[in-house]
């Protein structure tokens, strides 16, 4: 197939679309429904593992997740089934809260009922291919249309009665919406298949990344070295030189974040607010002294992904973080790697589950494996370059992955808009 333009084409008469094919039509997303609802509006018991109680947290890369969802019992299920929460074959799921516009539809008649963060389309199919629709609202341009009928600041939401009165644009045709929908299939699987294959690459390089570090920071850089038992299980054979330490013992000064009041905002001195990964410059001139970042610095997040950053110097920091400030016999960076490895690891035999709880004293009594000073500052030197040419490779698939997804959206956007035709 490729791409050719429509033979001619017409003035839709509304904004959102200029110009549509001769033999398309423009209408009301509510003229070609049989119905339109949404999901429960209590929540219903979630205790059982009986039947599955989605939400839209529950939609994550055009797939419904029935793994890790919440399950009903069989007795809130059929009354939720009597009070139309169940989608049924056919159906567009529509993301209403929190996240708009996020789509599917649904293809097998499963057993399972929705939240309210749900609306329900069910599509006149002798009006409207399904898999064509659930194509067209999740265009660039129809989430752009949906989003200016959001109300709300701390959640975001779209009603049903803005939804219905959403305005789209089709084939009069269904065989012509169903090669649409066929030829968008086919297109987007092979992108999401390229995708899926530069996104394993990026897996690789962190694992290779965590790999070099938790060697270097554990061995050195001599891997002939004469080793010895470091009696910690996790950490197995050091060089024989090196000391078993905990982090606590380098700890010159800890202090806790300071919440960003009004009061230090006032135009002044650019400082680096360093709130998270993404430090962004700020006027914050008044902040006090004591809560500024200094050499030898690190700040650990308080919970959450067991967030580490070695910030620039006078940044400021929120109270979601600890500044832990080492004394000058340790290498900045080197305990950075360190507690990289120590993260690493935590998550490699937890899951992921226990960084959420770590807290400062969990990491202020952490072993660090320490060699001379001198030796610390080569063994960083050494991960900063290496780790640096690792990060440059992920940067630059990862501009791949994000050309590719945005090619997928034009794509989808131009075709099912009738701006390209398909041949």
């Amino acid at each position: 197939m490729k791409f050719v333009r429509y033979d001619s084409y017409k003035y839709s008469d509304v904004d959102w679309f200029d110009t549509i094919p001769k033999e398309w039509s423009v209408t009301h997303l509510k003229r070609l429904s049989k119905n339109i609802t949404d999901g429960a509006h209590t929540s219903p018991d979630t205790s059982s593992n009986d039947y599955p109680f989605l939400s839209v947290v529950d939609l994550k890369d055009n797939k419904l997740d029935f793994e890790n969802c919440l399950f009903t019992s069989k007795g809130d299920y059929e009354k939720l089934l009597r009070n139309g929460c169940k989608p049924k074959l056919n159906d567009v799921l529509f993301s209403k809260d929190g996240t708009i516009g996020e789509t599917f539809v649904i293809q097998e008649d499963k057993e399972f009922v929705v939240g309210s963060s749900f609306i329900i389309i069910s599509p006149n199919t002798k009006k409207i291919n399904p898999s064509f629709l659930n194509y067209l609202l999740s265009s660039p341009i129809m989430k752009y249309q949906s989003r200016s009928n959001v109300k709300g600041i701390g959640l975001p939401r779209i009603s049903i009665f803005n939804t219905s009165k959403m305005i789209i644009t089709y084939p009069d045709k269904i065989n012509e919406q169903i090669e649409i929908s066929n030829y968008l299939d086919i297109k987007t699987q092979k992108i999401d298949s390229e995708i899926s294959i530069l996104e394993q690459k990026i897996e690789k390089y962190k694992e290779l990344k965590q790999t070099l570090i938790a060697e270097t920071v554990l061995i050195g850089l001599d891997k002939n070295v004469e080793l010895k038992d470091s009696e910690i299980e996790w950490i197995g054979n050091i060089p024989k030189y090196w000391e078993v330490k905990r982090l606590k013992d380098f700890i010159k000064f800890t202090i806790g974040g300071e919440v960003i009041d009004v009061s230090y905002w006032n135009d002044g001195t650019e400082l680096t607010y360093t709130a998270g990964k993404n430090p962004v410059l700020s006027t914050f001139n008044n902040f006090p002294d004591r809560k500024r970042t200094k050499q030898n610095d690190i700040l650990i997040a308080r919970n959450g992904d067991g967030f580490i950053h070695v910030p620039k110097l006078n940044s400021i920091f929120t109270n979601v973080v600890q500044l832990v400030r080492l004394s000058k016999k340790v290498d900045v960076k080197f305990i950075f790697y360190a507690l990289e490895n120590i993260k690493y690891h935590i998550n490699k035999t937890s899951n992921g589950d226990f960084i959420a709880s770590l807290n400062k004293d969990m990491w202020f009594n952490s072993f660090i494996i320490t060699p001379k000073y001198e030796e610390q500052v080569e063994i960083a030197n050494y991960l900063d370059k290496k780790t640096s040419k690792i990060d440059s490779i992920i940067e630059v698939i990862g501009k791949k992955i994000e050309v590719l997804k945005e090619f997928r959206k034009t794509l989808i956007n131009d075709v099912v808009t009738g701006k390209v035709k398909v041949a």
